[in-house]
């Protein structure tokens, strides 16, 4: 729903995801995942939460029953809770200066791109999460916050003006 800069979540869309019974084989893990991924923008740390979720469909056989874990439980209850806070994104502003806050984990990278509201508050425009690959999380803790903001800038991509906020200061040289 869009309405006075600022989006939410369709109302029957999150009743969908509240109303998911708790899945028991892969194939269902997916459809939440699915249905719940959708508004993964709305979310911040998304891929994060779900983790559990995914990492309980390693294997080949689709309709195998997966091991339901509290990691498991919890990653549902979070995610359908933070559905339920009613999440608003603000529209963005491309006269403004873009915030671009990034975040890494051991499991994945997060970010936030935001701008400078009222009373001078950041307000958040879109959550982006993903979880790292094998060959990502081996690697050393350096290069992940070029990880967080090669996500932003692939994803999100303009010619606006953007100040970056991290966990790290990230120096590099182009050719």
């Amino acid at each position: 729903m869009v309405g006075g800069g600022c989006r939410t979540p369709a109302e029957a869309k999150v009743h969908a995801v509240l109303e998911f019974p708790v899945p028991r084989t892969k194939t269902q893990v997916r459809q939440f995942l699915g249905l719940s991924g959708y508004y993964s923008r709305y979310i911040k740390g998304y891929a994060t939460i779900v983790e559990p979720l995914t990492r309980a469909l390693k294997g080949k056989n689709r309709k195998e029953k997966i091991e339901w874990t509290e990691e498991c439980e919890k990653a549902v209850k979070v995610l359908k809770q933070k559905l339920t806070d009613r999440p608003v994104l603000y529209a963005p502003d491309f006269t403004k200066e873009f915030i671009v806050q990034t975040d890494a984990s051991d499991i994945g990278i997060g970010v936030v791109l935001a701008q400078k509201g009222e009373k001078d508050l950041d307000h958040p425009v879109l959550y982006l999460s993903r979880k790292f690959t094998d060959a990502e999380r081996n690697g050393k803790v350096k290069v992940k916050p070029v990880l967080c903001q090669n996500k932003c800038f692939s994803d999100f991509a303009g010619s606006c003006k953007i100040l970056l906020k991290g966990g790290g200061v990230v120096r590099f040289q182009l050719p």
